[in-house]
């Protein structure tokens, strides 16, 4: 029996209509509502959560978060999406646009962004930013989903291009750390599997960033 559907989507996810309002690197669904076209479709109850939220809760009931009130989950994947929760619940802003810090801007005349702005950290710090830089050191495309092969094989060549993604990493984790005040921030990227120490890398880097107390 199914009881219900929930469908997560990347970028700004209006919560009070449940519509996708700006999707950067999922331009094809801004203006449309998947969970109100779904349920007329199935006529079950549907729910879209903007993914970050939907990562959040995911860690809160099944993973690493169980019994945390206060925390937030970093995805640096494709692009950078933050979820957080404070005393038990969702931090969503009033419309549910909450969590964008990947569309902060770090370097004003940097890569434009899918966003439309220029230098946002979203193009420094993921696995999107890495690969698009390999690809660049390699002359080859290299695909998000193939760098982890792809730093192995080249593990010199990437060794530039893994620190300055980690650097800018550091600075979006001291970012978090510094405004919210987290008990503990997961933190999923695939380039973070690149070399046994690179997460006590980016943590050593995070707290030379972030405020020591």
């Amino acid at each position: 029996t199914v009881l219900g559907l929930g469908i997560s989507a990347p970028g700004l996810v209006d919560a009070t209509d449940e519509r996708i309002v700006l999707s950067p690197n999922l331009p094809s669904t801004n203006g449309r509502s998947p969970a109100r076209d779904l349920a007329g479709r199935l006529a079950i109850d549907c729910v879209l959560l903007q993914e970050a939220n939907a990562h959040c809760l995911g860690e809160r009931m099944f993973g690493a978060a169980r019994g945390r009130d206060h925390f937030g989950v970093l995805d640096v994947s494709t692009g950078m999406g933050l979820g957080g929760m404070v005393d038990g619940a969702l931090l969503t802003g009033s419309r549910g646009f909450a969590g964008e810090l990947g569309h902060v801007t770090i370097d004003k005349d940097g890569l434009r962004c899918g966003c439309g702005k220029r230098g946002c950290l979203e193009t420094l710090a993921t696995d999107s930013a890495l690969a698009r830089r390999l690809s660049a050191r390699l002359r080859r495309p290299v695909e998000p989903q193939t760098l982890l092969a792809d730093l192995q094989a080249h593990a010199t060549d990437g060794a530039a291009d893994i620190e300055q993604t980690s650097t800018y990493l550091a600075i979006a984790m001291a970012m978090v750390v510094n405004v919210f005040n987290p008990t503990a921030l997961y933190v999923h990227g695939r380039f973070l599997d690149a070399r046994a120490d690179l997460f006590d890398r980016v943590r050593a880097l995070t707290r030379e960033h972030a405020l020591a107390p």
